[in-house]
C-alpha cells in the first residue's frame, strides 16, 4: 500500500508546467508544489498568522495540484478561455474525497477566505518565479511576457483581499 501511494505521488515529478508554452527549463508539478509550500509558509509568516491557521495552508499548499496526477497541468489562461472551471473543480473535488477525506472540506472550499487567499497568491507568486528564471536565462518570448502580465494583474487583486481579511496595510 505504501509503495502504491509514494509511486503515485512520485508521478507529479514526471508531469511538467506549461508543457505547451515556449520555455527553456522545465518545472515539474512537484517542484512547483515545493515552491508552493515554501512561499505560502512565508506569507503565513509575514502575516503573523497563528499555527492552526498556517497549518492549514501548508497542507492546502503541499496537495492543492495533486489531482494533476490523473488530470495533468492545465495552464491558468486556458482554463479561463475553455471555461474548464467548474468541470475541473467537480472533477478535483470528487478526487479530494476519494484520496484525502480527511482534508476533502479544506481541499474543496474554494470561498474567498484566508487560506484560500494564502495559497493562491503563493501558487501566483511561484509562476512568477518560473517566469523571472526563464527571463534571466533569455526567454523573451511573448508567451512568457503574457503570463507574467496576467499574474501581476492577479497578484495585486490577490494583496488587497490579503489586506483586508488580515487587516494589514
Amino acid at each position: 500500500m505504501m509503495n502504491t501511494f509514494l509511486e503515485e505521488v512520485y508521478k507529479l515529478k514526471d508531469i511538467i508546467r506549461y508543457n505547451t508554452r515556449i520555455k527553456i527549463t522545465q518545472e515539474s508539478v512537484a517542484e512547483h508544489s515545493f515552491f508552493v509550500a515554501v512561499i505560502t509558509l512565508h506569507l503565513c509568516n509575514k502575516y503573523n498568522l497563528d499555527e492552526k491557521t498556517t497549518s492549514t495552508c501548508i497542507i492546502k499548499a503541499l496537495l492543492h495540484d495533486m489531482p494533476e496526477m490523473e488530470i495533468n497541468d492545465i495552464t491558468h489562461d486556458v482554463k479561463e478561455k475553455l471555461n474548464l472551471r467548474p468541470l475541473l473543480k467537480k472533477y478535483e473535488d470528487d478526487y479530494y474525497k476519494k484520496y484525502y477525506p480527511k482534508y476533502s472540506k479544506m481541499l474543496c472550499n474554494d470561498d474567498e477566505n484566508l487560506v484560500n487567499t494564502i495559497v493562491e497568491l503563493a501558487d501566483v507568486l511561484s509562476v512568477i518565479q518560473f517566469c523571472n528564471r526563464e527571463k534571466t536565462l533569455g526567454n523573451t518570448s511573448k508567451q512568457i511576457n503574457e503570463i507574467v502580465n496576467n499574474s501581476k494583474d492577479r497578484i495585486s487583486v490577490l494583496y488587497s483581499k490579503l489586506k483586508e481579511l488580515t487587516n494589514h496595510e
